[in-house]
C-alpha cells in the first residue's frame, strides 16, 4: 500500500531511526511501513499522523482530489478541438503512447 509516510516523516524532521524509536519498533519494521510492504494498522496511522503533524487521510493519500472522468473527458475533447490538424495528430500519438505504457504496466 502506497502511502505519504516517507514525506510526512521528511516534513516532521526526523530521520528513520528517529522515527522507529517514537514508535517503539524495530528500523526494519518502520521501513517496511515507508516502503508499502507492511501496512501499519489503524492505532498506529493515528499516532504517525499526530507525531508528524498530519493527518492520516494525507499519509494514506485519502485528500487529494480526484477529476471526475466525465470533466477530464470534455476537457481532452476541448482541447483536442482547439488544436489544428498536426496538433491533433500529436495528440493522438501520445495518448496512444501513453495508452500502450499503461497496458505493459497492468
Amino acid at each position: 500500500m502506497r502511502t505519504r509516510l516517507k514525506e510526512a516523516r521528511k516534513a516532521a524532521g526526523l530521520n528513520q531511526q528517529q522515527a522507529a524509536a517514537a514508535f517503539g519498533v524495530s528500523i526494519g519494521t518502520y521501513r517496511n511501513w515507508e516502503q508499502g510492504r507492511v501496512v501499519m494498522n489503524g492505532e498506529q496511522l493515528i499516532n504517525a499522523a499526530r507525531l508528524f503533524g498530519t493527518d492520516v487521510d494525507y499519509i494514506l493519500m485519502t485528500d487529494t482530489d480526484v477529476n471526475d472522468p466525465s470533466e477530464q473527458m470534455d476537457e481532452i475533447a476541448d482541447i483536442f478541438g482547439a488544436l489544428n490538424d498536426s496538433g491533433r495528430d500529436a495528440l493522438l500519438v501520445v495518448a496512444r503512447g501513453l495508452l500502450e505504457v499503461f497496458r505493459r504496466a497492468d
